[in-house]
């Protein structure tokens, strides 16, 4: 089911523009996040972000699920982050009406990815706890695709695969230099090179201690929203959340992946899938199955 944007009237535009400058003017009575969903992308993030949102217990910034500031918007400052936050009298309001604590969260798939990311949220927030979702990165960038190809058109899948650094090195072949501009684009995309989690979870671990983060594995999610979500309120020291139903957010239309493309991608993610099953103590579940 996807979240769709609501269309604003021009009066309701102007409120949100007012609204918009009332919470920068405050930003230093507000607070800073909670915890953070930093990834990874097209793995069931705006599924969870929608359910914490839920809990009596959790806000999060109005509207916005993903503020993309410790990766894109880090030089408007921290009072411009703390400006989607709760100010402190809010939180101690909704913690009295609560009868608990009162936690604030925003999730962002791109943090996980990204070095600079990853230094600039540690050296604001320090290790808050993070949320992590993997799923087979195989379908994961699959995912991607069908989502980006629709926004543009004409976007060859195979031919990202073919001017991407990382798999051409493991390919063991040359780019080919007429490929420059899609070479760019994957490095700025990193389509592929989002699907090696266990080089982002040891960055992480690097800098965060490993009780600080909750790995989720998308299968888990799918298959049991309601208990995966759990895991993270239990992390949080927050109660389960009840919901009449858990709806899928954000899915994108179903297509089959060529099977020889497949193959290059398996080839690809089968040494860094073995190296994160290692790391983790515990079998994904797109592995189970091998």
């Amino acid at each position: 089911m996807p979240r769709h944007k609501r269309e604003y009237t021009p009066l309701e535009r102007a409120l949100r523009r007012t609204q918009r400058l009332f919470r920068r003017g405050t930003s230093s009575l507000r607070v800073l996040p909670d915890f953070l969903i930093v990834g990874a992308q097209k793995c069931g993030t705006t599924s969870l972000h929608a359910y914490l949102e839920e809990h009596p217990q959790l806000t999060a910034p109005p509207d916005r699920k993903e503020l993309h500031f410790f990766d894109r918007h880090h030089s408007a400052g921290p009072g411009y982050y703390r400006s989607f936050f709760p100010t402190r009298l809010c939180r101690w309001l909704h913690s009295q009406k609560t009868g608990g604590p009162s936690l604030s969260f925003e999730s962002t798939p791109e943090y996980m990815a990204y070095a600079e990311a990853r230094e600039r949220m540690h050296a604001l927030l320090g290790p808050v706890p993070l949320v992590v979702i993997l799923r087979d990165p195989i379908e994961r960038v699959w995912s991607w695709y069908r989502m980006y190809s629709s926004l543009n058109p004409g976007m060859d899948f195979e031919a990202l695969l073919d001017a991407d650094a990382s798999i051409a090195k493991h390919e063991g072949r040359e780019l080919d230099s007429a490929d420059g501009e899609l070479t760019r684009l994957t490095e700025e995309l990193r389509p592929f090179t989002r699907g090696l989690y266990a080089e982002q979870l040891r960055a992480l671990w690097e800098r965060w201690p490993r009780e600080a983060l909750v790995v989720l594995d998308f299968d888990d999610l799918a298959r049991d929203p309601q208990g995966s979500t759990a895991r993270v309120l239990e992390h949080l020291g927050l109660e389960a959340l009840e919901r009449e139903s858990w709806p899928v957010f954000n899915a994108s239309e179903k297509s089959e992946l060529p099977a020889a493309l497949r193959a290059r991608l398996a080839s690809y993610y089968r040494q860094p899938d073995e190296e994160l099953s290692e790391l983790l103590g515990w079998t994904p579940g797109w592995l189970k199955s091998e």
